[in-house]
């Protein structure tokens, strides 16, 4: 979504139209073009409706007043722009100017401080639009973030110290995954072998943004794990795909065929009024490898 986006901009919505259209201020330009003072928001990009009620569309549930950062495109009629799907491209600023955001396709957002959120998503737009980069701001993510040892989420206060820093390294690792080195690599080391399920998702995803041998043995030494959770496991093997890792074809073969592979048990969660009810995710560990596998099997076919 961040790819196809035309610019980031902090906006307050100074209009509702029915849900179907948005008026807003620009109140700061963050990346990409610069649109102006004013937009007209109508529908979204990106957007693949897998299930909806009779004559319902998707809404543009922002109400006047609200205030956030948006991820938009040009319309076709090349006069509004378009939001990046109902649950993605955009995140709220609430008080004490904290912003509850998703970095990447996910059921739970962090809360951040503003200056956080805006370097980083900046930095991650330019990037991805062949664009410089604060690589300074991202430096010292990795040194001040990632070198602490690894928070772990305090239900009974998102907004303390300990919550803080693990929405932080979250943002750390979130960023790893664009800029993180073959070099930087041992800064995950305790986000991976980490006993908390979020920690294991954001480093496995972390590690599949480095294309390096070293990365591509770690995260099948991941899978291969005992301890480690299936939907992390998930996470590896698609990371592996995104590597194009067949060089680990074998040891993947090989546990998936075992026991504990057929009874690593996970799923995406939530029901059928979610509006990701459309987005597929493996039952099991070793679905998600004779996935992999087959799409190997076929490709390689396909050139004898």
């Amino acid at each position: 979504m961040v790819r196809r986006a035309g610019c980031l901009v902090l906006v307050q919505v100074t209009e509702n139209r029915d849900n179907k259209e948005l008026l807003v201020k620009v109140i700061r330009h963050l990346a990409g073009e610069n649109p102006g003072g004013a937009m007209t928001i109508k529908g979204f990009y990106g957007l693949k409706l897998t299930s909806a009620s009779v004559g319902h569309e998707a809404p543009l549930r922002f109400p006047k007043g609200y205030t956030g950062y948006f991820l938009l495109k040009k319309a076709p009629d090349a006069k509004s722009w378009q939001l990046a799907t109902p649950t993605a491209g955009w995140a709220t600023l609430g008080e004490k100017k904290v912003v509850t955001a998703t970095f990447r396709h996910s059921y739970h957002k962090a809360l951040v401080d503003a200056d956080t959120y805006e370097k980083a998503m900046t930095a991650i737009f330019n990037h991805l639009h062949g664009k410089k980069h604060d690589a300074k701001f991202i430096r010292g993510l990795f040194d001040d973030v990632l070198k602490q040892k690894p928070a772990a989420l305090d239900p009974r206060n998102y907004t303390g110290e300990t919550s803080a820093l693990f929405f932080k390294q979250h943002v750390a690792m979130e960023c790893f995954y664009y800029f993180g080195t073959e070099a930087d690599l041992p800064l995950l080391e305790p986000f991976v072998n980490s006993e908390d399920f979020h920690c294991q998702v954001s480093a496995a995803r972390a590690l599949s943004g480095v294309d390096c041998e070293r990365s591509r043995k770690r995260l099948v030494e991941f899978v291969e794990a005992a301890d480690r959770a299936p939907f992390a496991k998930v996470m590896a093997v698609w990371g592996l795909k995104r590597l194009g890792a067949r060089g680990s074809a074998a040891r993947l073969r090989k546990y998936a065929a075992t026991a504990k592979a057929a009874g690593e048990k996970c799923g995406f969660g939530g029901n059928i009024m979610d509006p990701r009810v459309g987005t597929a995710f493996p039952d099991t560990v070793k679905g998600a490898i004779d996935a992999l596998l087959a799409e190997w099997d076929k490709a390689e076919d396909s050139k004898r």
